[in-house]
């Protein structure tokens, strides 16, 4: 039987079919390759921009626990050894008020992840400094109630 004849049902492969089918993977292609480009250009870009937050954010949690430190090594250096178990409450009550805070939960899970790494970063600063003014404030409290008698 020849191909011409329609009597076969048998499907010929013709060139049209192979130049549909190549057109076809490439118009794919083209539209994957776009769409890959362009979330790894929006991912570098968001890479960059939470990167450069967090390090600012990160340096400031720095100087907040340093200046923490150092209001606590200058209570251990001119305090005496007694337990304070009420000054330990009220520390540790403020930080875990602190700490608290409401949270938005609907949004993407890489948006949300960043945000709460950011917020709790920079909230951690903000504790550390209020510690430290807390701490300083009832060490001189102290300091002054033993210099009254």
């Amino acid at each position: 039987m020849s191909a011409g004849t329609g009597r076969d049902v048998r499907e010929y492969v013709t060139k049209r079919t192979c130049v549909s089918l190549i057109l076809t993977i490439a118009f794919f292609t083209l539209i994957s390759g776009f769409l890959l480009g362009k979330f790894v250009a929006d991912r570098q870009y968001h890479i960059k921009y939470f990167r450069d937050t967090d390090l600012h954010m990160l340096k400031d949690l720095i100087l907040a626990r340093n200046t923490l430190d150092s209001s606590v090594e200058d209570i251990i250096r001119h305090s005496n050894t007694s337990v304070h178990n009420e000054l330990n409450i009220e520390i540790y009550s403020q930080y875990t008020h602190c700490m608290k805070d409401p949270i938005e939960y609907k949004m993407p899970l890489d948006v949300f992840v960043a945000r709460y790494i950011s917020h709790k970063i920079s909230q951690q600063g903000t504790c550390f400094l209020k510690l430290g003014e807390f701490v300083r404030s009832s060490y001189d409290k102290e300091r002054q109630q033993q210099q009254l008698p």
